[in-house]
């Protein structure tokens, strides 16, 4: 998944997912210039920010 789909499953702007990404709270891999978040990664950040 892209930051910009995480960003609009979670209602957050790409700009604080890529805050998470660069602070190691969402795990993601660069490729190139675009950073991928897994969607098992993705379900985890999910059920973590639904429970906060």
């Amino acid at each position: 998944m892209t930051v910009e789909e995480v960003a609009n499953k979670l209602s957050l702007t790409n700009r604080t997912v890529r805050k998470h990404i660069q602070s190691g709270r969402i795990p993601a891999k660069k490729v190139g210039k675009r950073w991928y978040i897994s969607s098992s990664d993705f379900y985890k950040i999910f059920a973590e920010y639904m429970t906060t």
